[in-house]
């Protein structure tokens, strides 16, 4: 650890840089493998649909599935609001050690479930049992990711590491379709259906393993940890956050409105769309969605790095400002059933939702003070999570079937960056001050 001075004369301890290397790896092997989850399950969101849901109708039984992708998501503020406010209370890292052990597990678990042939409606009610499970474990996640990153982080560089949180996601969306694509070559539909659709949902427990391992070596935040030593860690931190955090709350839930919206749209519901809508394969539209999350994971950083020069709120406003202009347009061009326009309407879509993110990963933990940060970025977060993210696929599937209209998930990620837009105007510029400071 190396020490610096401050203004008041007193000696602060500030992480070294190898520190901060390591509490980036353990905040994101937790990231990874909560994505890893999400990014299989919709990517084989077909092939679950005809395990699990019994009918004829596909557009049905789709809906089925992304109705219990969401009803995970809906558990996730109840989540964000336990395990924040233990989090805030005991520690960081402590919490997250839980919350990656239980994500885990639900969905090793999913891979072992008999389907709606063998055990009839008990399957689709098992398997939404264990994505409940999953839920409310991953509603502690992304605040506790990004608030470890953020207070671990260099001065001067918040923006930088905690993108860090966002590659990993990418990095495990990559993952998942990387490995749906490989089943899908290398078993028929038959095998898909009837073993392949599993293996990614056994993978999750030896990769939670891992990640156990990693997080258990990393001690908690400066940050907290002087926090504890002067006694001022909060008793109730969720009753703190309602009491004092109100608006900081409905900030978080409204500016994180387009990406959740945007995220679950274009890395979940995407491959499904090129589908349904566009005639691909479940190959090539896989491969699409995998290819844009690279861009992503690409442009991520820089663009949290630039946010840290150039401050939060301008970089959030023009992504929103470029997500407004360009949804509708490049959704008909990727409707037109062309691989190539596809992937590059994709492509182009995914940079100012990238560039969002890489700014957006610091600024929620900074919209709250030490005291309450965990809680207070978990709620707002883990709430536009279950508002915007988890709703995105089926809410875009049910439009575009009752409307008759493909484009009509652009129509909404129109509105929501409106929204988001609106709602980071009103933020004020934290990139330039102190954590001890906000």
């Amino acid at each position: 650890m190396t020490v610096v001075a401050v203004s008041d004369d007193s000696v602060r301890s500030a992480p070294s840089r190898a520190d901060a290397k390591r509490a980036t790896l353990a905040a994101s092997v937790g990231n990874f493998v909560e994505w890893f989850d999400f990014g299989f399950y919709g990517y084989l969101a077909t092939t679950i649909a005809s395990v699990f849901f019994p009918g004829e109708d596909p557009v049905a039984r789709l809906l089925a599935t992304f109705a219990v992708f969401a009803a995970a998501f809906g558990v996730r503020p109840l989540g964000a609001v336990y395990f924040g406010s233990v989090g805030d209370r005991i520690g960081r890292s402590r919490v997250l050690v839980v919350t990656i052990l239980l994500m885990s597990g639900a969905t090793f678990l999913v891979a072992l479930l008999p389907g709606y042939r063998d055990i009839g409606v008990a399957a689709p009610l098992l398997l939404l049992a264990l994505r409940l499970v999953q839920g409310f474990a991953a509603g502690g996640e992304p605040g506790g990711a990004a608030t470890f990153l953020t207070e671990y982080a260099p001065a001067g560089r918040r923006g930088r590491y905690a993108s860090m949180w966002h590659v990993s996601s990418f990095a495990a969306l990559i993952c998942s379709s990387g490995l749906v694509l490989l089943l899908t070559a290398v078993t028929t539909p038959e095998q898909m259906l009837a073993w392949g659709w599993r293996v990614p949902f056994l993978l999750a427990l030896p990769a939670g393993f891992i990640g156990l391992y990693i997080r258990l070596k990393v001690e908690d935040t400066p940050e907290f940890r002087r926090l504890e030593a002067a006694s001022e860690t909060a008793a109730a931190p969720a009753r703190e956050v309602l009491g004092r955090d109100g608006g900081a709350v409905v900030r978080t839930l409204l500016v994180a409105a387009v990406q959740q919206f945007g995220f679950y749209t274009i890395f979940v519901y995407l491959a499904s769309f090129l589908q349904v809508q566009a005639g691909f394969s479940a190959g090539a539209g896989t491969a699409v969605t995998m290819l844009t999350v690279v861009v992503a994971m690409v442009v991520v950083t820089p663009f949290g790095a630039l946010s840290d020069r150039v401050g939060r709120r301008p970089v959030l406003v023009w992504s929103c400002v470029a997500l407004a202009v360009a949804a509708v347009p490049l959704m008909h061009v990727a409707a037109t059933g062309a691989f190539a326009l596809a992937l590059l309407a994709a492509a182009v879509l995914t940079v100012p939702l990238g560039a969002f993110m890489g700014a957006a990963a610091a600024t929620f933990p900074e919209q709250f003070n030490t005291r309450r940060r965990y809680a207070g970025m978990s709620l707002g977060f883990g709430l536009a999570s279950a508002a915007f993210g988890g709703t995105a696929p089926y809410l875009s599937t049910w439009v575009a079937d009752r409307l008759s209209d493909p484009i009509a998930p652009g129509y909404l990620l129109v509105a929501f960056a409106l929204v988001s837009l609106a709602a980071s105007l009103t933020l004020k510029e934290t990139a330039h001050r102190r954590l001890d400071q906000l």
